[in-house]
C-alpha cells in the first residue's frame, strides 16, 4: 500500500452509538413491544400504506424500534417474523429513496431523503453481526443469510436505480456499509456451521463488484476507501467455502449448497484484470484469454472507450494495483492472529497504539492480554487460502508471459461439489431410508414453516435480482449471471425425487454425513489443473521486471513454514497427507482423524493421533478412492478422497512460479547477486527439506536452471542430482504431484538430467563449494564434479531397468550415449596428461613419488570406472532389447540400436578394457537374439515396423563387426552371426531348399549386405579410393592402357568386371600372364585388382621336406633344413582332395612282390654301408652313362613346374578358371558380355553405375549466426570468412571431417551436380593439397566424412551458391534408362586414341543429363512413390520441439491398401551455431531453402516444402554448449544422442553431432515407404546399364568372339 500510505483509514460508527428507547425496559417487554409494532408495520407494507409519521421525533422513535428488532434472534417464529419485517421495512424505504419515489415514505424522510440513506445503512449493519449462540442450527444460519441477501439485493438495486441527485451520498454510504458489514461478518475465527460460510462469497463478491463499478464510474470519493479495503481484506482472507447438504422435511429432495471463498472471488477479479493489463501493454493478440467475469468484461469495454478518448487508463491501473496488493503477500496469510482480527473499532489508530493492534471480537480495543489459540478448522482454512493465493499468483505470472492456456474461472469448487455428490450419493440414500424408518419428532421450528417455505428456493438461486435501469444495471452486472459462472454463483441441487413432493423445510443433516475438507479441496484443485510446460512466446517481459514485481512474494511464500497449533503439529507438517504406497493399511485411520478434526473442531484423541503423524515422511498423497458404487458407507467415501497439505501445495506453486521466471531469463539479461542469493536459498532449502510436492514443482519448472549460465549455480549440483534420483525412483511407484502424472514427472527428471549430464566430465576434479558451510576451506567437505557422475549413472540404470514410456526411454538412451562418450574422452584426456607429464619430467613408473603412485591408482580407478559404466549400461540395454516392452515399440528399438551403434566408436581401450571382448560379444549375441525373436514371431505379428527393426539390427551388426572385426575370431560369435544371416536369408535354420523364404525383401537385402561385409569389406579394410579405368589410364599412360582393349562383363547379375591385359607391362607382370580387373559391385565402388597366372612355388625354393627332416641333394652335397625355422602352414590332409568314384573300388591296393622285396633289401644294404662310412657306389655304377657327365648334372636337378606361357590370353584363362566360360553359365546369365564400342558407354557407366552410391548419403548445412542477425544475406556472409566467426565454431568444423575439393572429389559432396567427380588425375589432386582458408560452401570445397556405411558432406552455404544456381543450367529430371538396347556388332571398333579422347570427355564432363532415378535419389529415398508417416513441414514457430513426438502417426492396412499423404523425399539438416540462443526463433529457414538444395529432386516436386531438422548450438559456459532441436518427427522417434535442451562439452560435440546426423540418415530409411537399401539400388543400376549395352549372341558366337581377341 505504498501508493496510499499517507491516507487515513475510514472510521466506522459503533454499532451501539444510538441507544434504543426499548432498551430501558426488560428484554421480554422490549421484545414483545417490538413484535407488536413490527407486525403492524408489516401489515401496512403489505397494503402499500405508509405510517402517519410527520415529525422527526416520531420517525426517530420508529427507527429505534425497527433497529431493535434487527437484534432479535430466529429462535421463535414471532421474533423471526419481526426481524424479517424490520429488514423489509428498511429495504423498502432505502429502495424508494434511491429511486426517488417518495410517496409512501414517512414525512421527514420525504423532505430530506439523502440524510436517511446513511441512517438506514448504519442500522442494517447489525444484521451482519454473527450471533454466537450455541443453539444456533444450520436453519438459523440460513435464515439470517436470507435476510442478509435481501439487504445486499436492495443495496445493489439502489445503485442500479438511484436518483442522480443522491449519487454523491449513496456511493460513499454504500461503500462504507459494505466495508463495515463485510468486516463484521468475516473477521476473526469462525466455526464450520457459521453464517459466515453461507454469506462470505456473496458479500465479498458484491463488495468487489461494487468497488470496481465505483472505480470505473469514478465514484470512489478518495483513496481512503482503497486503503481501508486493503487493510480489512487481510482480516477476511482466511474464510473459505464449504459444501452444505440440506434436506426437505418431507424427504423429497436433497440440496447441495456450495459457496465460493473470498480468495477465489479476489483471484478471479485480479487475474481477469491482469489479462486486460497485458493486452493493453503488448496488444490484444497477446494472451488471448476469454474473460468470463461479467463485471470485468464491462470494465474492459469501458476501458476501451476511455482509451479512445484520453489515451490513458489510470483507472484500470489503479484498480489492478489495488486488487493485486489487497491480499498482500501470500506468506502473511499463515501469520493470521485471531486477537488482532476482530471487527475494526471506531478509532483504529488509537486502538492499535493502546493495545498493540489487539481488538476484541466485539470490535473494541483490548486493554488486557488476550490469548486465543487457532482452531484446527482455522488452520485448515489458512492452509487452503495460502494455497489458493499462491496458485493465483502463479496464474498471474503465466499471464504476464502470454500463456493463453491459463484457466481464470476458478471453478474447482463447482467440480468438487459434483464429484462429492456422486461419491456420497449412497450415504444420502441410506440416511433417507433411516429418516423414513424413524418417527418424525416434533420441533419448535414448526411455527416457522410458513415463513421459510420458499427459503430453499431462494438459497438455491443465491442471485441478487433487481429491476432494469439501463447502463448502470449492465455496469454492475450483479442481477444477471453468465452461464459460465452460473454454477459457481448459485446453490447446486442434486435431487432424489420421491412419491409425494410437498412444501419443505430445511433441516440440518446428521453429523455423520461428511463435508470435503480443505486438504481434499487442494488435491482436487491440483488434480483438475494439470501442469504443462511453460509457454515461450515471442514477446516476454524482462526477467528483472518480473522479479521486481513478484520475487518478494514468491521467495517468502516458498520459505514459509507450516502452521503449528496446540492440537497437533502434524497436520501442517504433512505433505500430501504423507502417505506412501507402503503405508496404505493406516490410510483410513489417519484420514478419518484428519476429517474429524477439521470438520468438528478436533478433540484430544484426534490431537494425539495427528501428532503421531508428524513422524511420517513426506512421500505422496493418498491414492485410494472408493467408487460411488462401493458398498462402504458414505464416510468411507469422503475420507478415502486423497488429501494434499495446503502449505506444501502453496509453497510448491510459489516455487514453481519463481523457477518459471528465472528460467525465462534470456542470454543477455542479468540477475543481481542479491536476487540470485535469494533464489539459491529457496532452492537449497527445498532440496534439503525433501518435500515431494515442492521437489516436483522444482524439477518440473526449474529443471533448466543449469542451462542459463547462472553465476555459481554449481553449488546446487550435488543436492539437485540426489533429488533427481529420489524423485525419479519414487515416481516409478506412485504419483507424487496430483497435477503431474508419473510419466511426465519422470520425463521432467530426465530433461533436467540432460542439462547436467556432461558437467562431471567437463569440470572433472574441480571442487564445488559447500553451501551449507560457506566458511570452510574449498577442499573440506566439498564434492568434486566427477564424484557426481556415479549418481547420474545410477539414475540412467534405474531408467533402463524400469522405464516403460517410449519417450522417456529415448531420453535415457541418448543420455547413456552422451555419458559414455564424455566419460571416455575425459578418461583418455586424463591418461594423456599423465603421459605428457611423465615425458617432461623424465620420471619412470618405478621411480615415482608417493603422490604419483596415488595419481596412478586414481587413473586406474577412473579407467575401471569408465569401463564399468559402459559395461553396466550395455548390460541393461541388452537385457531389455528382446523384452516386449522394447521390441514391440519401433522408436525404442531404433533408439537402443542408435546407442549401440554410437558405442562402437568408443576407444578400444575402454570398450575392450584389458583385451576383454565380453562387452562386444554380448552386444553381438544380443543383436542376433533380437533378430531371432522378431523374425520367429507368428506371421500375423509381422509388420513394417517389425521388419524395420530387424533391418536396423542387421545394420547394427554390420557396424559392430566393421568396428571390431576381432569379434569374429571367436567361434561362438561367428556361429551366432552366421545363423542369424541364414535366418534372414532363408527364413529359418537348416531348412531344405524348397522351404527357404525370407521374411521380406528388405530383411533379405539386409542379411545379404551383412554377409558381404563379413566376407569382403572386413578383409579389404578401408577402400575409399576409387581405382577405375581412367585412374589406370592416368597412372600407366596410353601406351600401357588401351581403352578399347577393356572387356566388360556382367557376372552373376550384379557384378561388373572390366578386364585389361597387363602381361606386356614387364614391371608389373614380371613375365607372368597378368590382367587388370576393375570390379564394380553393389556393395563397393570401382576398385582394381592385378591378377597373375603363377605356378605354385614353395615358400623356400627347391625344398623337399618330411615330418622328421628336410633335405635335398644339390651338386652332390646334402643340404638340410631346420623345420623349426620354417613357417608353419595349415596342413590340409591328403584325404581332402581324394576323389571317390567306382573305379577306386576296382583298382586293388598295392601288395608286396618279390621284386619289390629285392629292391627294398638292396636299399637297406646301401644305407647300412653308408652308415658305416663306406661308399654307396657299386662297381656297376662306373659303367652307367647316366651317372657321368653331362647327364648326371641334369638328372640331379629336382623337378620344377613348367613356366607360364607369355603369349596366352590371360583374361580368357581367368574367366575359364572362374568357371564362367561354359554353355551352362552363359545360358543361365552368369556371364554377359557388354559392348563398349558405343560412344556413350563410359558416360553411362559413370552416371548410371559409378554415381550410384554404395553408402548412405547425408548432407549437413552449417550456419553461423551473429548476435541479432535475422537476415539470410547477413547469415550467409558469415561463411565467407570463417576466421572471423568463433573459435568454437572453427574447432567444430575442424573435427567434423576433412576438407576436399569438390571438382576432383570422387565421393559425395552434398550436391548431385558436383558429387562423384570423374576426375582421376592424381597429379592435380596432389598439387591442390595443403590449401588454407577454405570456403566450404560446396561450390569449391566441402567437408567430407565417411565410415563403412555412410558418407556425410558438411557445407557452410554462401551467396555464391545462389548466384551459381541462377546462372547454371537447371538439373534435368532424372529418369530411368530406357529398355531399348542397341545391339552393336562385334566388328565395330574404334582406335585407341579416339577411345581415350572419348573417355576423357565423358569422365570430365560437369553437366548431368539422362541421370538415373535410382542414382539421383539414392541419397535420400527410393525412386518409387512412397507413403508418408508424418505430415508436411509446419512453419518454424509452429514446430514442436523434440521433447514430444509431434508427427502424425498412421497405420497401414495392407488389405485395404490405405494410401497416406506423400512425404517429401527432400530432407534438410541444418546445424546453426548461435551467439545468442534467442535468435533461434528468428532463423530464416525458408529463405535458406534455395541455397541448400542438393539438386536431387524431380522438377515436379520442386514446389513441395522439404522436411527440415534444425540443430541449434550455442555456447553456455566455457567448454559447455547447449543444444536445441526443432524438426518434423514421425512415429519412428527422434534421432539421438543430441536432444532438445541437453548440454554437452565442446570436445564431445563433433562426435555426438555426427552420431545424430547418422541417426537422422538411418531413420529416413525406415520412415520412407518401400525404401530400398543402397546396395539394392546400385544392383538395379548395374543391371539396367548391362541391359542397355549387352551383346546378344549365342554361346558359340560368344566363345568365338573371345577366341578372336
Amino acid at each position: 500500500m505504498g501508493l496510499y500510505a499517507e491516507w487515513p483509514l475510514i472510521e466506522f460508527f459503533p454499532l451501539n452509538s444510538v441507544q434504543s428507547s426499548l432498551s430501558i425496559f426488560s428484554k421480554k417487554t422490549s421484545d414483545g413491544i417490538a413484535k407488536l409494532l413490527l407486525h403492524e408495520i408489516g401489515e401496512n407494507l403489505n397494503g402499500r400504506m405508509c405510517l402517519k409519521i410527520d415529525t422527526e421525533e416520531q420517525l426517530s422513535w420508529v427507527l429505534q424500534v425497527i433497529s431493535y428488532a434487527l437484534t432479535l434472534s430466529h429462535s421463535t417464529s414471532k421474533e423471526h417474523e419481526a426481524l424479517c419485517v424490520a429488514v423489509r421495512t428498511y429495504c423498502t424505504w432505502l429502495d424508494a429513496i434511491s429511486n426517488g419515489v417518495v410517496a409512501h415514505l414517512p414525512g421527514p424522510m420525504r423532505r430530506d431523503p439523502g440524510n436517511y440513506i446513511c441512517i438506514l445503512l448504519n442500522s442494517l449493519r447489525t444484521l451482519f453481526v454473527r450471533k454466537n449462540n450455541d443453539s444456533e442450527t444450520t436453519v438459523t444460519a440460513t435464515q439470517q443469510a436470507h435476510e442478509m441477501e435481501n439487504v445486499l439485493r436492495t443495496i445493489v438495486q439502489s445503485l442500479l436505480n438511484y436518483d442522480g441527485k443522491h449519487k454523491d451520498i449513496i456511493w460513499p454510504a454504500v461503500l462504507k456499509f459494505l466495508l463495515n458489514a463485510t468486516d463484521l461478518l468475516l473477521s476473526g475465527q469462525t466455526c464450520v456451521d457459521d453464517v459466515t460460510f453461507l454469506m462470505a462469497p456473496k458479500v465479498t463478491k458484491t463488495l468487489l463488484d461494487v468497488f470496481l463499478c465505483a472505480a470505473r464510474l469514478e465514484q470512489i470519493p478518495s483513496p481512503t476507501y482503497w486503503k481501508t479495503l486493503s487493510v480489512l481484506s487481510k482480516r477476511w482472507r482466511h474464510q473459505i467455502s464449504l459444501l452444505y447438504l440440506f434436506r426437505h422435511q418431507d424427504n423429497s429432495h436433497f440440496f447441495f449448497l456450495l459457496l465460493i471463498s473470498f480468495i477465489e472471488n479476489w483471484a478471479r477479479k485480479v487475474v481477469s484484470l491482469s489479462v486486460i493489463i497485458v493486452q493493453e501493454i503488448c496488444g490484444e493478440s497477446y494472451c488471448p484469454i476469454t474473460i468470463t467475469d461479467e463485471q470485468v468484461k464491462l470494465f474492459a469495454a469501458n476501458i476501451k472507450k476511455t482509451a479512445e478518448n484520453n489515451g490513458t487508463l489510470p483507472v484500470l491501473h489503479v484498480c489492478w494495483f489495488q486488487l493485486m496488493h489487497m491480499i498482500g503477500n501470500p506468506a502473511s496469510i499463515i501469520t493470521f492472529e485471531p486477537r488482532t482480527s476482530g471487527t475494526l473499532p471506531a478509532n483504529i489508530l488509537n486502538a492499535m497504539m493502546v493495545t498493540g493492534g489487539a481488538v476484541s471480537s466485539d470490535g473494541n480495543p483490548m486493554v488486557r492480554k488476550f490469548d486465543e489459540e487457532l482452531t484446527e478448522f482455522t488452520i485448515s482454512s489458512l492452509k487452503r487460502c495460502f494455497f489458493m493465493t499462491s496458485a493465483a499468483v502463479m496464474k498471474l505470472v503465466d499471464i504476464f508471459y502470454g500463456d493463453s492456456r491459463v484457466s481464470i474461472d476458478f471453478q474447482e469448487s463447482d467440480e468438487l461439489m459434483r464429484l462429492w455428490s456422486d461419491l456420497n450419493r449412497s450415504v444420502y440414500e441410506d440416511c433417507l431410508r433411516h429418516q423414513q424408518v424413524l418417527p418424525r419428532s416434533s420441533s419448535s421450528s414448526g411455527d416457522k414453516t410458513a415463513d421459510n417455505a420458499a427459503l430453499i428456493a431462494a438459497q438455491s438461486a443465491m442471485v441478487m435480482s433487481g429491476g432494469s435501469s439501463g447502463y448502470l444495471k449492465n455496469t454492475l452486472s450483479i442481477p444477471s449471471v453468465s452461464k459460465s459462472r452460473a454454477t459457481s454463483e448459485r446453490s447446486l441441487a442434486t435431487s432424489i425425487p420421491l412419491s409425494s413432493p410437498a412444501a419443505s423445510v430445511v433441516e440440518e443433516m446428521s453429523l455423520e454425513i461428511p463435508k470435503p475438507n480443505s486438504a481434499q479441496f487442494v488435491w482436487h484443485y491440483l488434480q483438475s489443473n494439470k501442469i504443462y510446460k511453460p509457454y515461450v512466446g515471442d514477446h516476454q517481459p524482462k526477467v528483472a521486471q518480473m522479479l521486481d514485481t513478484f520475487m518478494d512474494w514468491l521467495v517468502q511464500s516458498s520459505l514459509v513454514r507450516p502452521l503449528r497449533s496446540s492440537l497437533g503439529d502434524a497436520i501442517s507438517q504433512r505433505s500430501m497427507s504423507s502417505i506412501s504406497a507402503e503405508e496404505t493399511p493406516c490410510l483410513d485411520e489417519r484420514m478419518a482423524i484428519t476429517s474429524g478434526t477439521e470438520n468438528n473442531g478436533g478433540s484430544v484423541s484426534s490431537a494425539v493421533a495427528s501428532a503421531n503423524e508428524s513422524a511420517i515422511p513426506r512421500l505422496s498423497f493418498a491414492y485410494s478412492m472408493t467408487s460411488s458404487g462401493d458398498a462402504h458407507s458414505g464416510l468411507s467415501h469422503s475420507v478415502e478422497w486423497p488429501e494434499v497439505d495446503g502449505v506444501s501445495a502453496g509453497r510448491a506453486a510459489a516455487l514453481g512460479a519463481l523457477c518459471r521466471i528465472i528460467c525465462s531469463k534470456k542470454s543477455k539479461e542479468t540477475i543481481t547477486d542479491s536476487q540470485l542469493a535469494q533464489f539459491y536459498k529457496v532452492i537449497y532449502e527445498a532440496l534439503l527439506e525433501k518435500d515431494r510436492l515442492i521437489l516436483c514443482a522444482l524439477i518440473y519448472f526449474g529443471g533448466g536452471i543449469f542451462r542459463l549460465s547462472l553465476k555459481s549455480v554449481e553449488i546446487l549440483l550435488p543436492q539437485f542430482v540426489q533429488t533427481l534420483e529420489m524423485i525419479y525412483t519414487e515416481s516409478m511407484k506412485s504419483r507424487l504431484h496430483p497435477s503431474i502424472d508419473e510419466v511426465q514427472m519422470r520425463r521432467a527428471c530426465l530433461n533436467a538430467l540432460s542439462s547436467i549430464i556432461s558437467w562431471p566430465t567437463t569440470f572433472g576434479n574441480m571442487f564445488i563449494n559447500d553451501l551449507s558451510n560457506p566458511h570452510s576451506s574449498a577442499n573440506q567437505n566439498s564434492f568434486t564434479y566427477i564424484e557426481v557422475r556415479p549418481w547420474m549413472h545410477r539414475i540412467l540404470i534405474t531408467a533402463l531397468r524400469n522405464e516403460v514410456d517410449p519417450m522417456n526411454l529415448f531420453l535415457t538412451l541418448t543420455m547413456c550415449t552422451i555419458l559414455c562418450e564424455e566419460s571416455c574422452l575425459y578418461d583418455l584426456h586424463i591418461k594423456e596428461e599423465k603421459n605428457v607429464e611423465e615425458e617432461k619430467s623424465g620420471r619412470k613408473s618405478l621411480a615415482c613419488s608417493e603422490e604419483d603412485k596415488l595419481f596412478s591408482i586414481y587413473l586406474i580407478t577412473l579407467e575401471n570406472c569408465c569401463a564399468s559404466i559402459v559395461r553396466s549400461i550395455v548390460s541393461a540395454v541388452c537385457d531389455n532389447l528382446c523384452k516386449p516392452q522394447w521390441s514391440s515399440e519401433l522408436s525404442v528399438c531404433l533408439a537402443a540400436l542408435d546407442f549401440l551403434n554410437a558405442l562402437s566408436t568408443i576407444h578400444q581401450s575402454v570398450l575392450f578394457s584389458e583385451n576383454d571382448l565380453s562387452t562386444g560379444i554380448l552386444i553381438i549375441t544380443s543383436l542376433c537374439r533380437f533378430i531371432d525373436a522378431q523374425l520367429m514371431k507368428p506371421p500375423p505379428l509381422h509388420s513394417k515396423d517389425l521388419h524395420s527393426s530387424v533391418v536396423a539390427a542387421y545394420f547394427s551388426l554390420s557396424v559392430w563387426l566393421c568396428a571390431a572385426p576381432t569379434l569374429l575370431e571367436t567361434e561362438s560369435c561367428l556361429t551366432t552371426v552366421a545363423e542369424t544371416i541364414e535366418l534372414g536369408l532363408t527364413g529359418g535354420k537348416n531348412l531344405p531348399p524348397m522351404e527357404r523364404k525370407a521374411a521380406s525383401k528388405r530383411v533379405d537385402d539386409a542379411a545379404e549386405s551383412l554377409l558381404y561385409m563379413i566376407f569382403s569389406a572386413l578383409g579389404h579394410g578401408r577402400q575409399d579410393d576409387i581405382m577405375d579405368e581412367k585412374r589406370l589410364l592416368h597412372k600407366f599412360g596410353n601406351q600401357a592402357i588401351d581403352i578399347t582393349k577393356f572387356r566388360h562383363f556382367l557376372v552373376r547379375q550384379q557384378t561388373l568386371i572390366s578386364i585389361h591385359e597387363a602381361t606386356k607391362l614387364s614391371t608389373i607382370s614380371k613375365g607372368f600372364p597378368s590382367v587388370f580387373l576393375v570390379i564394380r559391385t553393389p556393395y563397393h565402388t570401382a576398385y582394381t585388382l592385378l591378377v597373375q597366372l603363377q605356378s605354385w612355388v614353395a615358400t623356400d625354393t627347391d625344398t623337399v621336406s618330411n615330418d622328421k627332416e628336410s633335405g635335398y641333394l644339390q651338386n652332390g652335397l646334402k643340404i638340410s633344413t631346420d623345420s623349426k625355422n620354417a613357417v608353419k602352414f595349415f596342413h590340409i590332409p591328403s584325404e581332402f582332395e581324394k576323389s571317390y568314384c567306382k573305379l577306386d573300388s576296382v583298382i586293388p591296393p598295392l601288395q608286396p612282390t618279390p621284386d619289390t622285396d629285392r629292391v627294398i633289401a638292396e636299399l637297406t644294404d646301401i644305407r647300412k654301408r653308408m652308415s658305416q662310412g663306406e661308399s654307396c657306389l657299386r662297381s656297376s655304377d662306373d659303367r652307367n652313362v647316366w651317372l657321368r657327365e653331362p647327364f648326371s648334372k641334369e638328372l640331379s636337378k629336382l623337378a620344377e613346374p613348367t613356366g607360364p606361357s607369355t603369349n596366352c590370353s590371360a583374361s580368357r584363362v581367368l574367366l575359364y578358371d572362374l568357371g564362367l566360360i561354359s554353355e551352362e553359365s552363359y545360358e543361365s546369365g552368369d556371364i554377359l558380355l557388354l559392348d563398349s564400342s558405343n560412344l556413350d558407354f563410359y558416360h553411362d557407366l559413370h552416371h548410371m553405375v559409378d554415381r550410384s552410391p554404395t553408402k548412405l548419403l547425408q548432407t549437413v548445412r552449417l550456419f553461423y549466426v551473429r548476435d541479432g542477425q535475422r537476415s539470410a544475406v547477413d547469415i550467409l556472409a558469415n561463411a565467407m570468412n570463417l576466421q572471423n566467426t568463433s573459435n568454437l565454431f572453427c574447432s567444430l568444423l575442424a573435427e567434423l571431417g576433412e576438407g576436399v575439393e569438390v571438382e576432383t572429389h570422387p565421393h559425395w559432396t552434398g550436391d548431385w551436380t558436383t558429387a562423384f567427380s570423374a576426375e582421376r588425375n592424381l597429379e592435380l589432386e596432389e598439387a591442390k593439397e595443403n590449401l588454407d582458408n577454405y570456403i566450404i560452401d560446396g561450390f569449391t570445397h566441402c567437408l567430407w566424412w565417411t565410415d563403412p556405411h555412410i558418407e556425410i558432406a558438411f557445407t557452410t552455404p554462401t551467396e555464391r551458391i545462389r548466384k551459381q544456381q541462377e546462372s547454371a543450367t537447371k538439373c534435368n529430371e532424372l529418369t530411368t534408362c530406357g529398355t531399348n538396347i542397341s545391339v552393336i556388332s562385334s566388328d565395330e571398333h574404334s582406335d585407341s586414341d579416339h577411345a581415350a579422347r572419348m573417355l576423357q570427355r565423358d569422365f570430365g564432363g560437369r553437366i548431368l543429363s539422362d541421370e538415373r532415378s535410382a542414382g539421383q535419389t539414392s541419397g535420400n529415398s527410393s525412386g518409387r512413390s512412397n507413403k508418408l508417416l508424418a505430415e508436411t513441414l509446419l512453419p518454424l514457430h509452429k514446430k514442436s520441439c523434440s521433447g514430444v513426438d509431434s508427427g502424425t502417426e498412421a497405420k497401414e492396412d495392407d488389405s485395404e491398401r490405405i494410401t497416406f499423404v506423400k512425404r517429401s523425399f527432400d530432407q534438410r539438416v541444418y546445424v546453426i551455431f548461435l551467439e545468442r540462443i534467442e535468435d533461434m526463433h528468428y532463423f530464416p529457414c525458408e529463405e535458406m531453402f534455395p541455397v541448400t538444395k542438393d539438386n536431387s529432386l524431380c522438377n515436379g516436386d520442386n514446389n513441395a516444402k522439404p522436411d527440415l531438422i534444425m540443430i541449434f548450438v550455442s555456447e553456455v559456459e566455457n567448454e559447455l554448449v547447449r543444444i536445441n532441436i526443432i524438426g518434423d518427427w514421425t512415429k519412428c522417434g527422434l534421432p539421438g544422442p543430441l536432444v532438445d535442451g541437453c548440454l554437452v562439452s565442446s570436445s564431445a560435440l563433433p562426435i555426438l553431432l555426427k552420431h545424430t546426423v547418422i541417426s537422422i540418415a538411418r531413420r529416413r530409411t525406415v520412415e520412407l515407404e518401400n525404401y530400398q537399401l543402397v546396395a539394392s539400388k546400385r544392383r538395379r543400376a548395374i543391371q539396367e546399364f548391362s541391359r542397355k549395352y549387352a551383346v546378344k549372341k549365342s554361346y558359340c558366337d560368344f566363345v568365338e568372339l573371345l577366341l578372336k581377341e
